[in-house]
Formats: structure tokens, sequence, C-alpha cells
């Protein structure tokens, strides 16, 4: 999936190839190359580093780069996202997602920086092209292809389990939002109106166009907002869809007079990275609003309450499992059965934590990982009042509820 996502976004990314220079104004792959790092083991580095270097190479050679050109700009592309990865992996605190971004960020600009330097100064003595327009240019690329892509995946990937399902009045709130930010995006960047400049100066008209701008943004904050981080990547895509094909056809508040061939792309660039942005950090202001125990993460809430019956393992859930992990309550009705998706080194934890002897002393709680669905795993925080008896004997009385660390 990795290689099929950053072959197509290479594909749409080469389509704004610079014919002389042959460096792409913009570069999605860069963004695909670091979250497919961020989100993978650092075990599995060396083969999504071979398999997206292979993807990069094949990517030039179809658009009739020379290949040692592309071995030494692909080999430095994809150190790069090592290396951004690895810096925010190494140095992020752990659980404060505001440092991890604020990190990101600026290992993003710095290793791009030293990327841009090497490559232009490689294309440079290969080509008669200018090394200042080869910096800046590869610069920005990268940065904005990483901020826009990276975001855009990992808004997909991180489901944020701490918000409720959204009810019948917060998703029509969305599907209003979302075809608003279709038709202000085409009316804004398409259409082009002319009633704008009408009575009014060139600029004066530009910098109106400027102001609309600003609307689509609004309509994608709330989309984001209401559905979520897989409502986040939707309206991304979709606008970065329609300003770039608008900006690239010569229309929008991006396409100027006096700017030069690439120029209102890399401003189309901008603006999508400023909106991801802009999403990155209301996620993170709502995540840190919200009521968590500092220890185990547990967020405020009722969760899901359970009966454990020791003698025979079984366990009774309450009807709202499947809210909380998507899977239904006959899937885990037993001990073992919970037991098998638990995390190895978290099993015997667990099993220790729901034995009689430690329930009988009190409340407790206890953070463990567990697979959900397929490789999809979530850090559960289960807290226990203590033990009740009923007519089949002690019964362990429990709670899961999502854990706000993961």
């Amino acid at each position: 999936m990795w290689v099929l996502t950053y072959y197509v976004t290479g594909l749409i990314s080469l389509e704004f190839d610079h014919p002389v220079s042959q460096v792409a104004i913009v570069w999605f792959p860069a963004g695909v190359a670091v979250s497919a790092f961020l989100s993978s083991q650092r075990s599995r580095w060396p083969v999504l580093f071979t398999v997206l270097l292979a993807t990069r190479v094949l990517l030039d050679i179809q658009w009739r780069h020379d290949l040692v050109s592309t071995l030494v700009h692909s080999c430095l592309a994809l150190s790069a996202a090592v290396s951004i990865a690895w810096l925010v992996r190494r140095f992020a605190r752990p659980n404060d997602y505001l440092n991890a971004i604020v990190l990101w960020i600026v290992a993003t600009v710095v290793v791009c920086a030293v990327e841009a330097a090497l490559t232009g100064t490689w294309l440079t003595l290969a080509r008669d092209v200018p090394l200042r327009h080869l910096f800046w240019v590869t610069w920005i690329a990268n940065i904005t292809g990483i901020i826009f892509a990276t975001t855009t995946i990992m808004s997909l990937l991180n489901v944020d389990t701490n918000t409720h399902r959204a009810g019948v009045f917060a998703n029509l709130t969305g599907v209003i939002a979302f075809l608003l930010l279709c038709l202000s995006t085409w009316f804004i960047f398409g259409l082009d109106p002319a009633w704008l400049k009408a009575g009014i100066t060139d600029n004066t008209g530009a910098a109106m166009n400027f102001a609309l701008a600003c609307v689509p943004i609004i309509f994608s904050v709330i989309v984001s907002m209401v559905w979520g981080g897989r409502g986040a990547t939707l309206v991304l895509l979709t606008l970065a869809a329609l300003v770039i094909h608008y900006t690239d056809n010569g229309q929008g508040p991006f396409f100027l007079k006096g700017l030069h061939q690439g120029e209102p792309l890399l401003l189309a660039q901008c603006y999508l990275c400023a909106t991801a942005l802009l999403m990155v950090f209301l996620r993170v202001l709502t995540q840190s609003a919200r009521r968590y125990d500092l220890d185990t993460g547990r967020a405020s809430g009722e969760g899901v309450m359970y009966r454990l019956h020791p003698n025979s393992g079984d366990i009774f859930w309450d009807d709202n499992l499947r809210d909380l992990l998507g899977i239904e309550a006959p899937v885990l009705s037993t001990i073992n059965d919970v037991l098998e998706r638990v995390h190895p080194k978290d099993r015997e934890k667990l099993r220790q934590h729901w034995s009689i002897q430690q329930r009988r002393k009190g409340h407790a709680s206890l953070t463990f990982r567990i697979t959900v669905q397929g490789t999809n795993t979530r850090v559960i925080c289960d807290y226990t009042p203590g033990v009740i008896a009923d007519s089949s004997g002690e019964v362990i009385v429990g709670n899961w509820q999502i854990s706000h660390f993961q």
C-alpha cells in the first residue's frame, strides 16, 4: 500500500516537473515516505527504504531522467524522510502531541534544507541551472509536500478514539460544510468572478481574492472537527485537488501577473500547508482540552462495563463494546478470547490483574495493548473496583476505556 501510494502521488507530482532542472514543483511522495517511516516499526525501515527507493527510481526513469541523477536524488530524498522520522521518534516527549508536532515541523525544515542544498549542488554540477533556483524550489516542494501529505495520511491512520460517534446533527453539519467547501473553492478558484474587480483596481481585486480564499479553510476546519481524522483527510484531498487543478490552469487568486512559471503552484502549496497545519493544531488543542488521567491516559466517560466470572472464565459485556472497539461482544466472551488479542508483553500483566487474589485487595487499574481488527491496536485502560458475589460465586466487575495515550 505504501508503494502504491508513493507511486500514484509521484505520478501526480511529476506532472509539474520542470523540463530543464527535472525538479518537481510539487512533491507529495516526500510526505508519503515520512508517514510510512513514522507509522512503521524500525525493524521494517530497511525494507521500506528499499522498496520506496526502487519506486522512486522507476518514476524518474519513466519520466526519462538520467539514471545517475535519479539514483543520487532518490537516495537523498529517502534519506531525508528516514532522518525526519528518526528525529521525531527519538526526541519527541511521550504523549506530548504538541511537542511531537513542533519537532516534526522543525526537523522537516532543517532536514529538507540540507537535502535541497545537496540535491541542488549535484544538479548544478550536472546541468547548467542556477543553484539558488534549484535550492528554493526543491526546499519548498519538499517541505510543503511533507507537511500536507503527512497530515493527510496520519489523520487517516490515527483515529481519534476519544471522540464519541457523530450523531445525526453532526453528520448533517459535516455534509453541509463539505458541500459548501466544494462550492466556495470552485467559486473562488475556478469561476474567478469578474465582479470582484469591477470598479476597483487590480491590486484591490487581488486582495479580495486572497481574502476570499480563507472561506474554504473555514469549511475545511468545520468538517475536520465534526468528522475527525477521516474528515480531515477527505477535505484536504478535495481542497488540494481543486486548488492545484485550477491554479495549474491559470485560474484563482494565486495566478497573478508578474509571477514566474511555477510560483503560483508554490503559493497554492503554501496555502494547503497552512490549512493542514491549522487542522493539526486544532486537533491538538481539542485533545488537550479533554480530561484524562496523567498516569493511565484514561479519559473521562463511562466506557464499557463488564462482569468476569473467574471460575468459568466467562465475560459479559455491556452492549456498547462495539462502539468502543468496533467488535461484537461474543468475540470476547471468555478470558482466553481476550488474552489471544492482547499484546504478548501485556498478557501476563492482565492475567495477574484479573486474578481473584489481586482483586480482593480492592481498586486497581491497568493499561495494556489489544488488537481489535487486523493489525489495528488500541491501548485499553482497565479499571476494576473489586469483587462482588452473586449466585455463581465471586465476580470481578470492571470497566474498559480507550486510553488517551497511544
